[in-house]
Parts: C-alpha cells; sequence; structure tokens
C-alpha cells in the first residue's frame, strides 16, 4: 500500500511537473508573438519611408545632365532621410528581452533594424560632393538599398498581420491594407 502510495504521488508531481512546464511555453511563446507584433507595428511605420523612398525613386530621370542629375541625388537622398522613422521606441523597450524572442523573429528583426539604422548613416553620407562625383551612383545605391530593405520588410509583414512589402494604389479599391 505504501509503494502504491508512493508511486501514485509521484505521478501526481510528474504530472504537475508537465502541465507547469507546458503553461510556462505558452506563456513565453504568447510574450514572443507579443513582441513580434509590437515591432512588426514599428516596422510598418517604417516602410512607409522606404515605400515613398521607391516611389520618388521610379521618377528620376537618370538620363539628365550631369548638373540636374547631381541635384535630383541630393533632393533624393535628403528626401528620403526626412522620411524615415527617426526613433524607435517599441526595439529599445524590448532590446533587453530579445534574447527571449526565438530565433527566427530574432534573426527577421535584428537583420531589418540592422539595415534601416546603417541606411539612415549611409544617407547622411551622401551630399553635394557624393552627388557631383558619382550621381547616377548614388541614385542607385539608394534604390538598391530600398529594395533590399523591403526584402527584409517582406519577411516580416509575411509573418505578421502589417500592411504588405508591395502596395500599389489598386490594392486599396480591392481590399484594406490592415
Amino acid at each position: 500500500g505504501a509503494v502504491l502510495g508512493f508511486l501514485g504521488a509521484a505521478g501526481v508531481l510528474v504530472l504537475s511537473t508537465a502541465i507547469s512546464q507546458d503553461n510556462e511555453a505558452k506563456k513565453s511563446a504568447a510574450a514572443a508573438h507579443a513582441i513580434g507584433l509590437g515591432l512588426a507595428l514599428e516596422v510598418e511605420r517604417m516602410g512607409t519611408g522606404l515605400r515613398l523612398g521607391k516611389a520618388i525613386g521610379a521618377t528620376i530621370d537618370m538620363g539628365a545632365t550631369p548638373e540636374r542629375l547631381a541635384q535630383t541625388c541630393v533632393s533624393y537622398a535628403q528626401a528620403v532621410g526626412q522620411h524615415l522613422l527617426a526613433v524607435t521606441p517599441v526595439y529599445d523597450a524590448v532590446l533587453p528581452r530579445m534574447v527571449d524572442f526565438g530565433d527566427e523573429n530574432l534573426a527577421i528583426f535584428v537583420r531589418f533594424y540592422g539595415f534601416f539604422y546603417d541606411f539612415q548613416q549611409a544617407l547622411k553620407e551622401i551630399d553635394g560632393a557624393a552627388c557631383q562625383a558619382a550621381a547616377a551612383d548614388e541614385i542607385t545605391y539608394v534604390q538598391h538599398q530600398i529594395v533590399g530593405g523591403m526584402g527584409y520588410y517582406k519577411l516580416i509583414s509575411d509573418k505578421y498581420p502589417i500592411a504588405p512589402a508591395d502596395i500599389v494604389k489598386s490594392d486599396f479599391a480591392r481590399k484594406p491594407v490592415y
């Protein structure tokens, strides 16, 4: 009887531990998803500046005179830089908890935020002198960076309910973005 009582108590302890671990795993997954959703919403705001840069870039006449292209280069870099999100409060707030975020989420968000920071810094270096020396190259660089950044954005928009990476005017007529 004593042995059966001991085995019963051990079974209850094992079952209780398993239930507790399962609850902790669910809480951890829910927290990771909440962090991801918050970051994704911030990324959506960051994507607005990238979309604007893409739209402006599509209108640039690369066959313009060198003087005109140099002027366009400076204006393009400034316009894109001014419309990029300057602060990232969500990212800054969750940075200490990123280890708990899961490998996949960590990888896509660190790539996007790393790209975004590097892109902002690179835009600051595109000035009159750089555009005078190689306007077409500078414009092409910005355009290619935007395409790369939107690729990272797409990884996030495929996983979280934010605006899709490529929005065209006709998309608004068919379905809501959110």
